[in-house]
């Protein structure tokens, strides 16, 4: 059942762990059947890695997912995939994707759906996001 997996927000801060590891530090997050934990949980997710990471969440939102209501884990999800894939930006504060800064050149506002065009690898869309671990990876 994924919306008891993730009821208590230790699967989510599991993900976000993966691919922003500075952001988020698992030894701050337990698994948790009480109402109260599961809320602290995700208050402390929200604050600390959610927040940074350009996701809004209402505090209703987080409600819904740890009392376990239909849908609501999955719209979350969608919200933390399309800053994963890069489709939202991260603030200025948290991880960054590049060095391009928070607003796409002209030259690729109109879309770069083929990958095509450009000069040399930098033009090249990347559909991964760069880990904040350091290095080249």
């Amino acid at each position: 059942n994924i919306a008891r997996d993730f009821s208590d927000g230790v699967l989510m801060a599991e993900i976000l762990s993966h691919f922003y590891p500075k952001l988020v530090e698992m030894h701050n997050y337990s698994a948790a059947n009480a109402h109260a934990q599961k809320m602290y949980n995700w208050n402390t997710l929200n604050a600390k890695a959610l927040q940074r990471l350009n996701v809004v969440v209402a505090q209703e939102e987080l409600e819904a997912v740890a009392a376990c209501k239909p849908m609501s884990v999955e719209r979350l999800l969608i919200k933390v995939m399309k800053v994963v894939t890069g489709k939202i930006r991260p603030t200025p504060r948290g991880p960054r994707r590049d060095s391009a800064g928070p607003e796409m050149p002209a030259h690729r506002a109109g879309g770069n759906r083929g990958g095509r065009g450009g000069n040399g690898p930098s033009s090249s869309p990347t559909r991964l996001p760069k880990s904040p671990k350091g290095g080249g990876g």
